[in-house]
């Protein structure tokens, strides 16, 4: 029994391909390195957009982080700023006297 690679693909037409031996088994490598190299590349590019996710949800946290405090700045300075809404009766007036 000898070692055997059949392959089929179609450009113009239908090709079909018969290796058997030492071809066949140059054939099994060069087809396995080139899925290897293929299924890196798709790591790389599903990995650089794992990081550019990561790093836009980084942006949006930072940018909501500095909305929430500058609001929170801005509510204390217009309260400190802002005359009380209603007078108040001072304590020593009571409603005995009035």
């Amino acid at each position: 029994m000898t070692l055997t690679y059949r392959t089929e693909y179609r450009l113009v037409g239908r090709v079909d391909r018969t290796y058997r031996g030492v071809h066949a088994l140059a054939a099994i490598a060069a087809d396995l390195l080139l899925a290897s190299i293929f299924g890196l590349i798709r790591l790389a590019f599903a990995a650089a957009g794992w990081v550019v996710r990561l790093a836009w949800r980084a942006v949006r946290l930072v940018a909501r982080c500095s909305r929430a405090v500058v609001a929170g700045l801005a509510r204390g300075i217009a309260a400190a700023i802002r005359p009380p809404s209603r007078m108040t009766k001072p304590a020593w007036a009571g409603s005995v006297e009035l």
